[in-house]
């Protein structure tokens, strides 16, 4: 079973914000997370997210 990465996108990389169990609940959380504060953030699998330059 995977987890998920709600992750901040920051011109030079990803900043890790926090982790959920379900895709559905990483997808809630980075839309309440782009909602509060302007910034944008994904919802990524761990394996993925291995794959890409993470801060």
């Amino acid at each position: 079973m995977s987890r998920y990465a709600v992750c901040r996108v920051e011109k030079d990389g990803y900043f890790i914000y926090s982790y959920a169990e379900t895709f559905e609940e990483a997808i809630q959380k980075a839309e309440e997370c782009s909602m509060r504060s302007g910034d944008s953030y994904i919802a990524i699998s761990e394996e993925k997210l291995k794959q890409r330059e993470v801060k």
